[in-house]
């Protein structure tokens, strides 16, 4: 068994639509990670399964709907952007964050372990609407790990809100 951490990081890199292709969308989007050991990097995002139509799925998440969620292991994806993978020449790069978050209580870290093991099964999907909170166990990759008791740099799931509160607490740029 793990031992009780005093600190976690967030990484997160806000989007850029014309930097994205169709297997990964989370480029335009951008995304948000947690990790407890500076390797392994976990996300919240919808399920897709392969027989699904991405168009649907786009449209669904452009419509706020709520889909059905799950916990990932998302570390290639960040290592990308930290290496610039994505980025192209006369567009705005992508930049990934990183922010050291302490825990305050010892049950956050067994609540995010927990969530991890069980793949965030349970929770739904959904981005965020302007001054609408989110349903009852409804999540984005912002705010997924808020449920664990963890004291997130901004609550609004908004990467534009989140990583301006991120910076001013302290974090700092990655880059490989």
């Amino acid at each position: 068994m793990l031992n009780e951490k005093e600190e976690v990081e967030i990484y997160v890199f806000q989007g850029n639509r014309r930097l994205a292709s169709l297997d990964q969308p989370l480029i335009a989007t951008g995304h948000v990670g947690l990790s407890l050991d500076g390797k392994n990097i976990y996300g919240f995002n919808p399920i897709i399964h392969k027989e699904m139509k991405l168009t649907e799925i786009y449209r669904k998440i452009k419509m706020r709907e709520s889909l059905p969620g799950q916990v990932t292991d998302d570390t290639e994806l960040f290592e990308k952007v930290a290496y610039g993978f994505y980025n192209q020449p006369f567009r705005k790069e992508l930049e990934l964050y990183k922010f050291v978050v302490p825990i305050e209580q010892p049950q956050t870290y067994l609540n995010i372990l927990e969530e991890i093991k069980n793949r965030g099964s349970g929770s739904l999907y959904q981005l965020p609407k302007m001054d609408v909170p989110f349903p009852a166990k409804t999540y984005n990759c912002a705010t997924f790990w808020g449920k664990c008791g963890l004291n997130l740099p901004h609550k609004s799931g908004f990467l534009e809100d989140y990583i301006p509160a991120m910076l001013q607490k302290g974090a700092q740029k990655v880059k490989k």
